[in-house]
């Protein structure tokens, strides 16, 4: 009986083993392509055997040499120097125009004994650049902060403005699902939304639920 156990143990051991193997020198940590009332939609890290990271997600801060990142494991502390590449063209190595707000694409290194920061190569001001991957599902839960005509405007994580246009094929439910006109949805309801990201901050909802009504 004691030498079943054994066996099973170590097969077990084995499986994880392999399971965490890096693939093509690689250990992807998280990704993904969709987002909830907490994450943002494009967050993406990567970080392999030898500390390369490549680390995607939302500017929280911004100072003359570090910046702070919204990611994958909360958030993330960004160094540069003058040696740090940074994109598009015309961006300055001091990140004085990186905005709050903006997807970034980070490669760098993680160094030993440091919690959540990268020592950056490469950052890459996605939004700035035009390249933010577009057609994206998102699920997206705040307040309303501006009504005009069939737009509403929802501020959702990380206190990002999103552009929710509302159109013939959208779904309007109340808190108890019942159908409501676009009327019904005023300044300040915490609205759900169900949709597709176009571009940037874009939202095309196929449902908005609002549960404050």
């Amino acid at each position: 009986m004691v030498k079943k156990y054994a066996v099973y143990v170590l097969v077990v051991a084995l499986l994880l083993v392999s399971v965490m193997l890096p693939i093509g020198g690689r250990i992807v940590s998280a990704q993904t392509t969709s987002t909830s009332t907490s994450q943002n939609p494009l967050m993406e890290l990567t970080v392999d055997v030898l500390g390369n990271a490549m680390l995607q997600g939302t500017v929280q801060s911004v100072g003359t040499n570090t910046m702070t990142v919204s990611s994958w494991g909360g958030t993330w502390t960004i160094n540069t120097t003058s040696s740090t590449q940074m994109t598009p063209v015309g961006t300055n190595s001091n990140l004085s125009t990186m905005r709050v707000g903006d997807l970034v694409n980070v490669l760098g290194t993680v160094p030993l004994n440091q919690n959540l920061m990268i020592n950056a190569t490469v950052v890459s001001d996605l939004t700035m650049s035009g390249t933010v991957p577009v057609m994206t599902q998102i699920l997206l839960m705040g307040p309303v902060t501006a009504i005009n005509g069939n737009t509403l405007t929802v501020t959702g994580p990380n206190n990002i403005s999103y552009t929710v246009n509302v159109g013939s094929g959208t779904v309007l439910w109340n808190t108890a699902r019942n159908t409501i006109g676009l009327n019904t949805i005023q300044t300040n309801d915490i609205v759900r939304v169900q949709g597709t990201l176009n571009n940037f901050y874009t939202v095309t909802p196929s449902i908005i639920r609002d549960v404050s009504r």
